[in-house]
C-alpha cells in the first residue's frame, strides 16, 4: 500500500477540502485557546493513527486507550512542537511512543493470525519499524522520522526483523505440522 510522503509539505500541509485550515493552521489555534481547533485536527488524522496502532497493540481495546493517552500528550504537548518535521510525523510519533510503551510494559494478545503472533515475538523497536514500512507502507524516511531513528537505523532493525519473522514463522509452521 503506498503511503504519501509526510516529509512531502514541510510547514504546510494542507487540508483534505480547499478552503479548510491547513494543519498548523489548526495546532495555532489550539495554541491561541480555540477549543475546537484540536479537535479538528485529531478528527483529521485518526484513521491513519489508529492503523498505526493498531497494528502495534493487535487490540482494539488497547489501541482506543492508547489513541487517546496519545492525544492528551499531543493536546498539552502543542507548544513543544518545534515546526522541524511535518506536524503529522509529530502525531504519528507520538502514537508509536505510548504503543512501544505499552508493548514494553504488557505485550499485546498474539491470537490474530500467524504472521501477527511471530511478529510478537521480535523486539519491539522491531515491530514498530516492520509495521511503519512493510504493513503500513511508509517511506523509510518517514518512518524513521516517526521513531526518531536514522534511516540506517531504521533499515537495520527491519532487516534483523525480517530474518526474525522468517524464523518464527517457519517454528511457528513446524509447530502446526507436529500437532
Amino acid at each position: 500500500m503506498g503511503r504519501p510522503s509526510l516529509s512531502a509539505a514541510p510547514e504546510g500541509e494542507v487540508s483534505a477540502r480547499a478552503g479548510e485550515p491547513t494543519d498548523p493552521d489548526l495546532l495555532r489555534r489550539h495554541l491561541q485557546g480555540d477549543p475546537d481547533a484540536f479537535r479538528s485536527l485529531f478528527r483529521r488524522h485518526k484513521q491513519e493513527l489508529w492503523a498505526v496502532a493498531i497494528r502495534l497493540l493487535g487490540d482494539a481495546g488497547l489501541t482506543a486507550e492508547a489513541i487517546q493517552d496519545a492525544m492528551i500528550l499531543a493536546f498539552w504537548n502543542g507548544p513543544e512542537f518545534g515546526g522541524g518535521d511535518a506536524l503529522t510525523t509529530w502525531l504519528y510519533r507520538i502514537v508509536v511512543s505510548v504503543c512501544v510503551d505499552r508493548m514494553r510494559r504488557c505485550p499485546p494478545p498474539s491470537g490474530d493470525g500467524d504472521v501477527m503472533a511471530a511478529l510478537r515475538h521480535l523486539v519491539v523497536e522491531q515491530q514498530s519499524a516492520l509495521v511503519l514500512v512493510d504493513m503500513l507502507g511508509f517511506s523509510v524516511a518517514d518512518a524513521a522520522a516517526i521513531l526518531g531513528v536514522s534511516a540506517d537505523t531504521l533499515l537495520s532493525r527491519c532487516a534483523r526483523g525480517r530474518v526474525r519473522l522468517l524464523t518464527e514463522l517457519r517454528s511457528t509452521r513446524a509447530r502446526a505440522h507436529i500437532r
